[in-house]
């Protein structure tokens, strides 16, 4: 029998390498829920202060306020705190004894002050040269002098008498504006402020005086000088807002030694020919402006008397040594 062909070769498909196995990625368990936290209040938007620095943080508020009404309509009615009632209280009490009120045996004693250097009409008539920085005090022999308006004696006069301590005249003493033959121009220690008036010289020693005092209000300082030398410069304590150191130029009028050198007025206090245009009577005075020591440093600085000037202690003993009645006082607002 023939033989078969032999059969084709079969082919084999290569067999496809087997399939990587499938990794699962695991099941990310479920979120735990959300907890949404209340916004935050928003900010308040800024103050806007009338200054150009916010204030400084004052004490806390006061219980209640003392509303003080004022005797002309420039003055506008002012409140003022009840420590202001409180130091008008205390006030009040040393006034009294200023003035020889009440039993108690502490009274301020009257001082003559420094001596200051003799200066003859004559000279000041015949227009002798004033030394820059000097300036003339008038001593009235006795304790009133008839003032006029005019250096002819017209018009109606009016009587200055001396202030008086203890029942006891004071000396009479008037700073020197400007002279005519046998007359001389002196501002008056009286109501209204800056008044001035004519006395006929005769009636009149004159006195040269070196010093004059400088009182800046706003800067809370005050400048004391001989000629033109600086000698003295501190902080001072001033009036209140409400009760303001009167500005101008007045003198020197009286010196006192209060009872207690570490009380209210300190170891000195000298008088001014400036009173308060606000407190027109003032616990049974008249309100006279005072230059004096304190009880109380730290009001150096800051507005805080009813018009008087405070200054430390340390220097109104050396003021007190130094400044003669009659020496000029010219405050700046």
């Amino acid at each position: 029998s023939p033989v078969a062909p032999p059969a084709a070769p079969r082919t084999v498909s290569p067999v496809a390498p087997p399939a990587a196995p499938r990794t699962v990625s695991p099941v990310a368990p479920p979120a735990a829920p959300r907890t949404v936290s209340p916004a935050a209040p928003r900010p308040a938007p800024p103050v806007a202060w009338p200054l150009a620095s916010p204030p400084r943080p004052g004490p806390a508020p006061r219980p209640a306020v003392l509303v003080a009404h004022v005797r002309t309509g420039a003055w506008r009615t002012g409140v003022v705190a009840v420590s202001a009632l409180v130091g008008l209280i205390v006030a009040a009490a040393v006034w009294t004894l200023v003035h020889g009120g009440g039993n108690g045996a502490a009274r301020f004693v009257g001082l003559p002050g420094p001596a200051a250097g003799r200066f003859t009409p004559a000279a000041l008539v015949t227009a002798a040269r004033v030394p820059r920085g000097v300036s003339i005090t008038a001593h009235v022999h006795a304790h009133q002098v008839v003032v006029y308006r005019h250096p002819d004696g017209r018009g109606r006069p009016r009587i200055v008498r001396a202030l008086r301590q203890d029942g006891k005249p004071l000396a009479l003493i008037a700073l020197v504006r400007r002279t005519r033959p046998g007359w001389l121009e002196i501002e008056l220690p009286v109501r209204p402020n800056l008044s001035f008036g004519w006395i006929r010289s005769r009636h009149v020693s004159l006195h040269s005086d070196p010093f004059r005092v400088e009182v800046a209000l706003g800067a809370h300082h005050i400048s004391v000088w001989e000629r033109r030398r600086l000698i003295a410069s501190q902080p001072i304590g001033v009036g209140l807002a409400v009760s303001p150191t009167p500005a101008g130029r007045y003198y020197l009028t009286d010196l006192l030694r209060p009872p207690d050198p570490h009380g209210l007025y300190g170891p000195y206090a000298f008088g001014l020919s400036a009173y308060s245009n606000v407190l027109t009577t003032f616990a049974g005075g008249d309100g006279q402006i005072g230059l004096h020591g304190t009880d109380d440093p730290s009001g150096l600085g800051h507005g805080v008397s009813h018009g008087c000037i405070r200054v430390s202690n340390a220097t109104i003993i050396r003021l007190a040594k130094l400044l003669p009645i009659g020496t000029p006082v010219l405050i700046r607002r």
